[in-house]
């Protein structure tokens, strides 16, 4: 997938789950509980995927992260974080059915 609009919100959607922006998704986790899957870029406007992903992890610590860009930057940590975690990092472009592979593969 590339990064056109709503691309991967609707490839989510056609297979029953839910895409929210960032600061939706914490709303909705502190309000209905953990999710089973955090997908993230990596560079995001105010703090990037990593951060995410940890404050996520404090809540739900076994929580899957699904980390995708086309041109992460190279951030102190983030490799050893996804060796040593539940995540995987697929690089874009990427189609619809790959990444549904690489959801599947996480909450497998």
């Amino acid at each position: 997938m590339g990064d056109s609009p709503g691309s991967g919100d609707r490839a989510l959607l056609r297979h029953g789950m839910a895409a929210l922006n960032a600061l939706d998704a914490v709303g909705k986790s502190q309000s209905s509980g953990p999710f089973r899957l955090l997908i993230t870029d990596i560079p995001m406007p105010g703090h990037d995927g990593l951060y995410l992903a940890e404050q996520a992890r404090k809540q739900s610590p076994d929580l899957p992260v699904l980390f995708v860009s086309g041109h992460a930057p190279d951030l102190p940590g983030l490799s050893d974080w996804i060796a040593r975690s539940k995540a995987r990092f697929p690089r874009k472009p990427f189609s619809a059915e790959a990444m549904q592979r690489e959801v599947e593969r996480l909450i497998a």
